[in-house]
C-alpha cells in the first residue's frame, strides 16, 4: 500500500482529466457500495450461522474450517509445529478474536478512509527521528552469483561494484543521541528536548523493531505510524529502514533498487546497527531485535530471514566480507565454527499483508481497480522519472520498458534488471519469497484479511509448484513457528478496531507521544497484536541465544 497521499492523487491529476475522473469516482463509489451490502449481508449470515465454508473470491474454491479456531472477528488459524506457539497465542488472546471492525467502516474501502487522514495528520505532525545515513554497496549482476547447492545469493561469488554504491537512510525513534540535533527529521523547534525526554527510558539494551515499509512508503508514513507510537510506549526503540529510493527528496546515486527491498542492503544495515549503534555481544549487549514488515515491506523481511535461518540451519560457511567489509567490521570474521555468531538473528517478525507469489502479487485481479491504476503511474514517478538520467546511463531499454507499464505487475517485471538481474523469470528466481519461505525458523506472525482488495487471501491458498504443489497454508501449518491470523475484516493495512462488535465508528486510545497533552489517534488491532505479540515472543524465546 502507498503512502497517505494516494488519499489526494485525484484532485492532483488536473483538469484536462475531469471526465475521466469522474467516471472513476462513479465506478469506485459503486464498488464501495456493492462491497458494503456484501459485507452487511456477510455479517447477517455469521450471525445466523448459516456459514459453515470460507469462500475464495477469484476462483469460487471452497476452503473448510472445521481444523480452524474461529472466534470473533477472526476467519482462520494457522500455525506451525513448535508447541511453544500455544504459550504465545496464550500470552495474546486478541490473535484468537481478530479484529471487532466497526460498523459503519467495516467496508474494505471505507476502512481506508479515517485511517488515511490519521496518517496524513501523523506525516505532517513527524515523529522527532534520529536519521543516519549509512553506505551500502552490491554487485552488478547478481544473477550468477551463487554457490553450487545454496540457494541464495553467496557473498564469496558476489563481487561489490563501487557504481553500485548508494545511502541508505535509517530513522531511529527515540533517537540513539539525543545530543546530535541535527540528525532529527523533525524540523519543530522543540524537537531535540523533546526527543530527550522520549528517550529517557531508553538505552542500548532496549528491544528494537526494524520497519520495512510498504510501497513508496517511508518513516513519517510506512504507511503511518500508529505502531511506532505504540512500540514507544512499550519499550521498542523502532528503526525504519527507508530503502533505496523510498527517502523522500533523495534521488538514486547508483541505477540499483528493487521495489521490494534487496537482502543484502537489509544484511549491511542489520550489522551497522549492531556494531555501530548498539555494540555487539563481546561488549556484555544483548539487544534483542524484530523484524516487521508492511505490504511490500514483508517481501524482502521473509527472503532474508528464509536465506539467514538456512545458513543457521545448515552451518552454512559465509564470511560475510560483502556486507562486514563496507562496514569495516572483521570482528566476527575467523575460522572458528561457530557460525551462528555472523549470521543475522531475530527474536521474531511480523509481516502485515504479505502477497506471497510476488510473480503475480501485482496482477489487477489480485491488486483490484482503482489502486492498481492508481500506483502504477506513482510508482513511474517516484522510481524512474526522478532518476530517469541515471537509470537510462545503466539501461535505457529497461527504462523504456518500465514508463510502457500499464499494471504494477509489468512495471515490476520490466525493472528486472535495476534489482541486479537480467530479466523478470532471473529475478522472480532469485528473489521471489515464496522460494525458500519453508526454511524460516525465526518465530513469525503473519496477519492477512479476507477483505484485503491488494492482496487477495487466494494467494495463501494456491498451490506452489516449487513445494511439490502444497498451499502456503499447508507450508504454514508444517513449519516450526509461523503463525497466520486471517482475519474477516481489515482491508489491506488498517485492521480498525470498534470498542464493541457493535460499535459504528473506530475506537481511539491516548497517543503516547503526547503525554502532557489530550491527544488521540486511531485504535488499529494490527498494531496492538503487533507489539503484543513481540512481547510474549521476547518472553517465550527471548532467553534463547539463538534468538538474541
Amino acid at each position: 500500500m502507498t503512502n497517505s497521499s494516494t488519499l489526494f492523487l485525484l484532485s492532483e491529476e488536473g483538469s484536462t482529466k475531469t471526465s475521466k475522473k469522474k467516471i472513476l469516482l462513479w465506478i469506485f463509489f459503486i464498488i464501495i457500495f456493492n462491497d458494503f451490502i456484501s459485507s452487511l449481508t456477510a455479517v447477517m449470515d455469521d450471525n445466523n450461522n448459516t456459514v459453515s465454508t470460507f469462500f475464495i473470491n477469484n476462483n469460487n474454491d471452497v476452503m473448510s474450517s472445521s481444523n480452524s479456531k474461529i472466534g470473533g472477528g477472526l476467519k482462520q488459524l494457522l500455525k506451525g509445529t513448535d508447541p511453544m506457539l500455544n504459550e504465545i497465542l496464550k500470552r495474546v488472546p486478541s490473535i484468537e478474536k481478530g479484529p471487532s471492525a466497526p460498523l459503519l467502516f467495516g467496508n474494505r474501502h471505507l476502512q481506508f478512509v479515517p485511517w488515511l487522514i490519521q496518517n496524513e495528520i501523523h506525516r505532517r505532525e513527524e515523529i522527532p527521528f534520529q536519521r543516519i545515513s549509512i553506505e551500502v554497496t552490491g554487485c552488478e549482476d547478481k544473477t550468477s552469483s551463487r554457490e553450487d547447492g545454496f540457494p541464495f545469493l553467496d557473498h564469496n561469488t558476489c563481487v561489490p561494484s563501487s557504481r553500485m554504491n548508494d545511502i541508505i537512510t535509517i530513522d531511529v525513534f527515540p533517537p540513539f543521541d539525543d545530543d546530535d540535533d541535527n540528525n532529527t527529521t523533525n524540523n519543530n523547534e522543540d524537537s531535540a528536548s523533546s526527543s530527550s525526554i522520549l528517550s529517557s527510558k531508553f538505552n542500548r539494551t532496549s528491544p528494537i523493531i526494524f520497519f520495512m515499509p510498504g510501497l513508496r512508503c517511508y518513516s513519517q508514513d510506512m504507511p503511518g505510524n500508529m505502531i511506532i507510537r505504540r512500540a514507544y510506549a512499550d519499550g521498542f526503540r523502532s528503526i525504519v529502514v527507508n530503502r533505496r529510493g523510498h527517502t523522500p527528496g533523495m534521488k538514486l546515486k547508483a541505477p540499483r533498487w528493487n521495489l521490494f527491498g534487496d537482502v543484502e542492503d537489509l544484511e549491511q544495515i542489520y550489522w551497522y546497527v549492531r556494531e555501530e549503534l548498539v555494540g555487539g555481544s563481546d561488549e556484555g549487549i544483548t539487544t534483542p531485535f524484530f523484524l516487521h514488515g508492511i505490504s511490500s515491506g514483508t517481501s524482502v523481511v521473509v527472503s532474508a530471514l528464509s536465506k539467514w535461518d538456512y545458513q543457521r540451519e545448515h552451518h552454512h560457511r559465509d564470511d560475510y566480507s560483502y556486507a562486514r567489509r563496507r562496514n569495516g567490521i572483521t570482528s566476527f570474521v575467523d575460522n572458528n565454527n561457530n557460525n551462528n555468531t555472523k549470521i543475522p538473528s531475530f527474536v521474531a517478525s511480523v509481516l502485515i499483508t504479505p502477497g506471497y507469489d510476488t510473480s503475480k502479487v501485482l496482477l489487477p485481479k489480485g491488486f483490484r481497480f482503482p489502486y492498481n491504476d492508481i500506483l502504477t503511474p506513482m510508482v513511474k514517478q517516484s522510481f524512474v522519472k526522478q532518476n530517469e538520467k541515471i537509470l537510462r546511463d545503466f539501461n535505457s531499454d529497461a527504462v523504456d520498458a518500465t514508463l510502457r507499464a500499464t499494471t504494477l505487475q509489468e512495471f515490476v517485471d520490466a525493472a528486472a534488471p535495476f534489482a541486479g538481474y537480467t530479466n523478470s523469470s532471473e529475478y522472480y528466481r532469485h528473489t521471489n519469497p515464496t522460494n525458500n519461505l519453508h526454511y524460516i525458523t525465526t518465530p513469525t506472525f503473519v496477519l492477512n484479511s479476507i477483505d484485503d482488495p491488494c492482496c487477495d487471501i487466494g494467494n495463501l491458498y494456491e498451490p506452489s509448484i516449487r513445494h511439490g504443489n502444497k498451499t502456503y497454508a499447508q507450508i504454514v501449518e508444517e513449519s516450526q513457528r509461523v503463525i497466520v491470523a486471517v482475519t474477516k475484516t481489515g482491508s489491506h493495512c488498517p485492521f480498525l478496531q470498534g470498542d464493541s462488535p457493535f460499535s459504528l465508528l473506530p475506537s481511539f486510545i491516548r497517543d503516547p507521544l503526547h503525554t502532557n497533552k489530550r491527544r488521540y489517534m486511531l485504535n488499529s488491532w494490527a498494531d496492538e497484536v503487533s507489539i503484543d505479540y513481540y512481547k510474549a515472543a521476547l518472553e517465550v524465546y527471548g532467553d534463547s541465544p539463538r534468538f538474541l
